[in-house]
């Protein structure tokens, strides 16, 4: 019997620490966007300027001046691919000529997602290596460039725009 309540005990205690802890790492952020930014740019510790550009994310488009804001001003690589990934998250075509740069960036994390971005908002199917010589690099944002040109100039592309802005909704590829 002794043995069945420390069983059931542990039990208790281990649900109560999955949700406490489902609970913490779930719940909403409960800093602005623009507390978010400021700490992106400016905390000294490069964890919490990652955390914090990843949790502006969460605000959805609220925060697409922040993310815009912190993407153009950090000097920390990390914090720029999170903050390129997210904005390709919320489907921000007004910053792909930032993004399309971003495939330029000295650092490869950032070249990475700056390519995976482009290609999942110019729903290609092509690869971009962020290791490849740069030679090999630029054909390919050469390559999207163009796609991006001849996109943004599109019947089709202004109207899922202004499908997407009546809406509100980011959510779909045109």
């Amino acid at each position: 019997m002794h043995r069945s309540l420390l069983i059931a005990l542990a039990v208790v205690v281990g649900v109560a620490l999955v949700v406490v802890a489902w609970w913490f790492f779930t719940r909403p952020s409960l800093l602005s966007p623009e507390e978010l930014a400021e700490i992106a740019l400016n905390d000294e510790s490069p964890q919490e300027r990652e955390r914090a550009a990843a949790q502006l994310l969460r605000h959805g488009d609220e925060s697409l001046d922040e993310l815009r804001e912190v993407f153009a001003k950090t000097d920390t690589p990390e914090v720029r691919a999170i903050c390129v990934q997210a904005l390709a998250a919320l489907r921000d075509y007004d910053s792909m000529e930032e993004m399309l740069e971003a495939m330029e960036d000295p650092a490869a994390v950032v070249r990475s997602r700056a390519g995976r971005a482009v290609m999942q908002l110019l729903g290609a199917k092509y690869e971009f290596d962020a290791e490849a010589e740069p030679e090999i690099r630029q054909e390919t944002i050469d390559y999207f460039r163009g796609m991006w040109e001849k996109y943004k100039g599109s019947e089709g592309f202004r109207e899922y725009v202004e499908r997407m802005q009546r809406r509100g909704d980011r959510s779909e590829a045109p």
